[in-house]
């Protein structure tokens, strides 16, 4: 009895054989393998999908960065950025302005059913194409990944009739190619006092009997038990002036604008007591001239010059005003055969006392050489309806009452954004991704 429990005990430690352990191994595999796939499938699928959505990011990101910006704007970005560069399909403008061909900074190229070029969006029809207008950014890094994006921009053609018309049209600035001069605020009152200062220390060396200091009332005895003592100055002998001069120079590709103000008072007959006790009278002109500033000069950026905004506070005649010139003169110049675009904004003096009297009484003078002159001169900016009346002598200018024309404007462009590696050709339609769009450009 004790041999036959022990054989069963033996028999029953057994265990596998090894036949049945590869058929094991085979049925798990079998079973495995679709659940193995899967899980490589969702990773590489899971990739795929964060691939793309980085992608869609990044050209949603620079598509909503397109829409921000009007075209003017986005070129000027452009053009001041080595090494992008602005491409059409013709034309070449490279990161320093200099145009290789001419470029359309409004409206891109628009070729009729003949080849000739238009810029008036409302003349589009079937027979017509339009060439996009290019931009190309290199290296862009966006959450890790290297690309080069290209973005075609071009007017929306179905949308042209309706979208597209006359407007006014205010230039807008182009850091680049445009010249702005700001007049400082302060400029005007210092250069009132520092002139008022200079006669009133020429008055006291000279009479020996009043003093003066720079105040709007007449000189009284000096007290000699007081040391030196002033008292307050007449101006009804004193007119001040001011002279502005703006100077538009071109040598060879280099162009610049150089502005220099001179403020002027003229003393007539004023009188004062001499040593001798005798009456004289003092006539002078006294100046105070601004250091010249050089507004614009193209020398680093090579662009072209194309506009000049001068933006200038006026000096009033009117008594009303904290500083009462007698004159305001302006003598703005440009080469022979190279007329520039001068848009004269004048700014709103808070300080005057009535400032829609003062409007009305302003008169200044203008000397243009080679300019088309665009003003507010016409403008009371105290609110009144009416304003003093300007006077201009021109040589080879002319004059545009307002500082706004009508021009033909599009309103809407299509804007495709395309992805590429960076470093990969970018041809139209090969790239990783692309995103469609529109961008409104009022």
């Amino acid at each position: 009895m004790s041999d036959v429990s022990e054989k069963r005990r033996k028999l029953n430690n057994k265990g596998y054989s090894l036949v049945e352990i590869l058929i094991a191994v085979m049925i798990l595999a079998i079973a495995t393998g679709p659940i193995l796939s899967c899980f490589i499938t969702s990773f590489r699928i899971t990739g795929k999908s964060k691939e793309r959505q980085r992608e869609n990011s990044a050209a949603q990101s620079v598509m909503e960065g397109f829409k921000a910006y009007s075209m003017e704007e986005l070129e000027k970005q452009f053009l001041g950025l080595e090494p992008l560069r602005i491409y059409n399909t013709a034309n070449v403008v490279d990161a320093y302005g200099n145009t290789v061909q001419s470029l359309d900074h409004y409206s891109c190229d628009l070729k009729n059913s003949s080849g000739a070029t238009t810029t008036d969006l409302k003349e589009v029809n079937n027979t017509q194409t339009i060439k996009p207008q290019e931009f190309f950014l290199y290296g862009v890094n966006y959450q890790g990944a290297n690309f080069d994006i290209k973005i075609s921009v071009s007017p929306d053609k179905d949308r042209a009739p309706s979208v597209t018309k006359n407007i006014t049209y205010i230039e807008n600035i182009n850091g680049f190619q445009d010249c702005i001069y700001e007049q400082p605020f302060d400029e005007m009152g210092t250069n009132y006092y520092k002139l008022l200062t200079s006669i009133c220390s020429e008055l006291n060396h000279l009479d020996k009997v009043y003093g003066y200091d720079d105040e709007i009332a007449p000189g009284i005895p000096r007290d000699p038990t007081a040391g030196y003592r002033v008292s307050t100055l007449d101006t009804s002998r004193i007119t001040m002036h001011r002279e502005m001069t703006v100077t538009i120079g071109k040598t060879g590709m280099v162009e610049t604008v150089k502005v220099k103000t001179d403020y002027k008072a003229y003393v007539d007959h004023f009188p004062y007591i001499d040593i001798n006790g005798n009456t004289k009278y003092l006539t002078k002109w006294y100046t105070e001239t601004v250091p010249e500033k050089v507004a614009y000069d193209n020398t680093d950026t090579h662009a072209t010059l194309e506009n000049v905004f001068l933006f200038v506070f006026p000096a009033y005649s009117s008594s009303l005003a904290i500083y009462p010139f007698e004159t305001d003169k302006f003598k703005i110049n440009a080469p022979s055969g190279d007329a520039k675009k001068v848009y004269f904004v004048k700014q709103k003096d808070n300080t005057a006392l009535n400032l829609t009297t003062c409007e009305n009484a302003y008169n200044p003078s203008f000397a243009l050489t080679n300019i088309e002159f665009y003003h507010n001169l016409s403008d009371n900016l105290g609110g009144g309806l009416t304003t003093g009346a300007a006077s201009f002598s021109s040589v080879g200018s002319t004059i545009q009452d307002g500082l706004a024309f009508e021009k033909p404007q599009t309103f809407i462009y299509k804007v495709y954004v395309e992805l590429f590696e960076a470093g990969a050709t970018m041809t139209d339609g090969t790239g990783l991704y692309h995103l469609e769009g529109t961008k409104n450009d009022k």
